[in-house]
């Protein structure tokens, strides 16, 4: 137990390091060069934008595919803009996002498939994409993505998660 919460601090440390600039992660680092620190991000700062939104649903279906919850974090916080000072993010309530992915899978359980299941774009600002997760422990998760454009890219303005399982006898029963 203790050997698992010193790994989970340390993923965790690892991220917060790469997200308030402390270190460069890859994700955060294609922003600049490599070894490059981050660029202080500053209100007038212009938020980023991603040019090919068909890429970063597959990057999102590839990360949640292989389990590698602690890098779609980092990929979110950068498709979302969430450090940015105009977002006005509560640090806490993006400590708690981060900490409910990291505790999706567990390290036993295996993803059986990951099927984008809806894909849909609404005119030439707005798309939506439900991405589709069956495991082994006969759970199916659905995570669901808002993109809008922007001034010269995308931005990702919504990402939840629902976990749904089969239940055949239902805890409570009908009176």
């Amino acid at each position: 137990m203790a050997i698992r919460a010193v790994f989970w601090a340390g993923i965790w440390t690892g991220i917060w390091a790469g997200v308030l600039g402390l270190a460069a992660p890859h994700a955060l680092a294609q922003q600049n060069g490599p070894g490059d620190a981050p660029a202080q991000v500053s209100p007038g700062t212009p938020p980023v934008e991603i040019s090919d939104p068909d890429g970063l649903i597959k990057e999102f279906e590839t990360l949640i595919g292989e389990k590698r919850m602690d890098d779609l974090f980092v990929a979110l916080i950068r498709a979302a803009n969430l450090t940015h000072p105009v977002k006005n993010i509560d640090p806490e309530a993006l400590r708690r996002i981060g900490h409910n992915l990291l505790g999706l899978f567990l390290e036993t359980e295996q993803i059986h498939y990951v099927d984008r299941v809806r894909d849909e774009s609404f005119g030439t600002s707005l798309r939506s994409a439900v991405i589709l997760v069956y495991t082994s422990r006969d759970r199916w998760i659905y995570f669901t993505l808002v993109l809008k454009r922007g001034a010269v890219g995308w931005q990702v303005t919504k990402f939840d998660y629902t976990v749904d399982r089969f239940d055949l006898f239902p805890e409570q029963k009908p009176e």
